[in-house]
């Protein structure tokens, strides 16, 4: 006969279904099967169980449109891949099929599915990332600026320029900050707009009536009187003819030019660019005084011989000598347009002697006066550059 019985067991109770069975004159009980505690206790464990599904709200009808159109036409690989999650979501896909189907983690399906029932479409948005935080703080980027604005003299320092080495080894010895390489200093200053400049020279003249004799040849510029020329007029004087030095290719590492050279000649470049038509007149000497100056005037009266001659000149002694205004007193055509003092900036054909300088005369190695003259010669006659200005 069979029969269930209790056991206490660390006192707690079990089910068992036993049988009595005889063995020679006694009778003992047999279990036939266990049938468990009477008073079960069910452990969990953690991580163990299904999780809730989670699906997305109820998409409008606005919202699918724009869902749709981003999967198709959008080339923001991060809004393309949260649009499908979305739209896979709405067709009550669970999120491990998400997972599978789009070979998107867990993590990432839960979270645009969160971000998108908060905030709707903004979520397909990507935020920006906050980055790794600052390692110098504000103060310390402030004091960094200061220092830099601020003349090494002034801190007891032995030289008057930073440079970024010097700067790095102040900031350090002098606490502002425990370490700091070169590339943090210039990425600082670069984000502060504090840029590493060449000062540069304003061109300044003293003259007291600056802007009335500016005015003046300004005026005869654009509107010079009738039947009359406007000349730039000066004279490149000196040039030695030597090895100048320049740049040129050339497979070696430098090629040297001797610091101590037997000059070869002396020339001086007389010349005048008329302003309008860009005509340019010149001629050569071997050396500069009031009479060569009056002897290019003349020069220039044969060269324009029914018109009124205006020169715009600098305030060179042989300019303004008694013999240059004798001259200009005894020929009445010839009117002198006198530049305002340490202002030779004005003076057009300052340019073109600066060309000939950079074209003709750097890197050159001319042999005598007469290579050097046909040299520019050539130059004036032939380089379209000289007179592209006037073209």
């Amino acid at each position: 006969m069979a029969y269930v019985r209790i056991k206490i067991i660390k006192g707690r109770p079990y089910k068992y279904l036993v049988k009595g069975v005889r063995i020679k004159k006694k009778v003992q009980q047999k279990v036939i099967k266990y049938l468990g505690a009477i008073e079960p206790v069910i452990k969990r464990k953690k991580n163990q169980g299904k999780k809730p599904t989670i699906f997305v709200r109820e998409l409008k009808n606005e919202e699918v449109l724009e869902l749709n159109k981003i999967c198709v036409r959008s080339k923001d690989a991060f809004k393309r891949d949260r649009a499908r999650i979305i739209i896979a979501s709405s067709r009550k896909k669970s999120v491990p099929e998400i997972c599978k189907a789009l070979s998107k983690d867990r993590k990432t399906v839960v979270r645009a599915i969160k971000s998108f029932n908060a905030f709707g479409i903004n979520a397909l948005i990507r935020k920006k990332s906050k980055g790794r935080p600052p390692r110098f703080t504000k103060e310390q980027r402030a004091k960094i600026l200061q220092t830099v604005l601020t003349e090494p003299v002034r801190l007891g320092l032995h030289f008057t320029t930073w440079s970024l080495p010097s700067m790095k080894k102040y900031l350090i010895d002098s606490g502002i900050v425990e370490y700091i390489c070169i590339e943090s200093i210039r990425n600082i200053l670069k984000s502060e707009k504090s840029n590493y400049k060449k000062s540069k020279r304003r061109l300044y003249s003293n003259d007291p009536n600056f802007f009335k004799k500016k005015l003046e040849k300004d005026r005869l510029k654009e509107s010079p009187p009738a039947n009359s020329v406007v000349l730039s007029f000066d004279e490149k004087g000196c040039i030695a003819i030597k090895q100048f030095d320049g740049q040129k290719w050339m497979k070696g590492k430098h090629y040297f030019v001797p610091e101590r050279q037997k000059v070869k000649g002396l020339l001086n470049f007389f010349a005048v660019r008329n302003i309008y038509n860009g005509a340019f007149h010149y001629k050569f000497y071997d050396f500069k005084n009031s009479f060569i100056v009056t002897d290019f005037f003349e020069y220039l009266l044969r060269i324009y011989p029914d018109k009124h001659i205006y020169i715009i000149l600098d305030n060179w002694s042989a300019h303004t000598s008694n013999m240059t205004k004798a001259f200009v007193d005894l020929h009445p055509r010839i009117t002198l347009v006198y530049l305002p003092f340490s202002a030779s900036w004005l003076n057009e054909i300052e340019n073109d002697f600066s060309v000939i300088e950079r074209r003709v005369l750097r890197n050159s190695n001319f042999q005598s006066v007469r290579e050097t003259i046909d040299a520019i010669i050539r130059f004036v006659k032939n380089d379209p550059s000289f007179n592209r200005r006037f073209s």
